[in-house]
């Protein structure tokens, strides 16, 4: 797990983010990629939680998820850098930033050194609660799982079930922060948090560089002749190829010619020929 989370201090901001989302409080990738800032309940009666409505959960069954001090940092760090769009994590023309699980996946597996997803993530997170001693009927409140179905009788006690557990969730998440931070970073969840929203990434560092050195540094040259000296020697092959082809072409032209030439100044020459090749 401590890999992980460095692996995610070194990933674009949004996509921090995102990871950091569902490693804190457990939701899917698409419930997490859809977060809008009115969902994210800052102050109630019953403290700061996080909405995931019925049409954008994949169970169809609406998710409120306790927020704890930590996820409250990180909310409060990524809205900073969301502009005026609706969405917590905005893309292009006031649209979410939709994550697919493919290439930041990669990114963070190669980082980590095992294959790693939303789902393995997700899967992790409750095998540890189920350790620390959280009831399994929390941890499947946790992770959004169905309730029973609804039905006319049913409807109103499966509408408080959705609140049902929100004081053991809030516990639940407390505890899980806390191992997190003192456990497994050894202290330092906060400060990970803030390198995997605001801090400067290597990539960034080493963008930075290259435009310092500029299109004028010795690697720069270096590798700008290579580049002219393989276009040169392709040129030069395909004129070779062309001239070698034309000179063919002009001696075969050149034969036929010749003996057109002599059959037509000696019709007897072919005549002798045919009657050698008879006999």
């Amino acid at each position: 797990m401590k890999k992980f989370v460095e692996a995610v201090d070194e990933e674009p901001r949004i996509s921090a983010v995102w990871w950091l989302l569902m490693l804190l409080n457990l939701t899917r990738k698409t419930e997490t990629c859809l977060l809008e800032k009115s969902e994210v309940v800052q102050k109630s009666q019953r403290g700061a939680y996080l909405i995931v409505p019925a049409d954008k959960s994949k169970n169809h069954q609406p998710l409120f998820q306790p927020l704890t001090e930590y996820s409250k940092l990180l909310l409060r760090l990524a809205l900073k850098h969301s502009g005026d769009s609706s969405w917590v994590m905005p893309g292009k023309g006031n649209k979410p930033r939709f994550q697919r699980t493919g290439v930041p996946g990669s990114r963070v597996s190669k980082r980590v050194g095992a294959q790693v997803s939303p789902h393995d993530l997700r899967h992790t997170v409750a095998t540890i609660l189920g350790e620390l001693g959280v009831e399994p009927h929390v941890i499947d409140a946790l992770q959004n799982h169905r309730l029973p179905r609804s039905t006319d009788v049913t409807g109103t006690y499966n509408d408080a079930l959705v609140w049902a557990y929100f004081q053991q969730k809030r516990e639940a998440l407390q505890l899980w922060h806390e191992h997190l931070d003192k456990k497994i970073l050894k202290g330092r969840l906060n400060a990970h948090i803030r390198q995997a929203v605001d801090g400067k990434k290597k990539f960034e560092e080493a963008m930075e560089l290259n435009m310092k050195l500029g299109p004028h540094s010795e690697a720069h040259n270096l590798a700008v002749r290579r580049r002219a000296a393989a276009t040169a020697r392709e040129r030069l092959l395909a004129v070779t190829r062309s001239a070698r082809a034309v000179s063919a072409e002009t001696r075969g032209s050149e034969g036929d010619s010749a003996k057109s030439q002599a059959a037509a100044r000696d019709p007897g020459l072919t005549s002798i020929r045919k009657l050698r090749m008879i006999g």
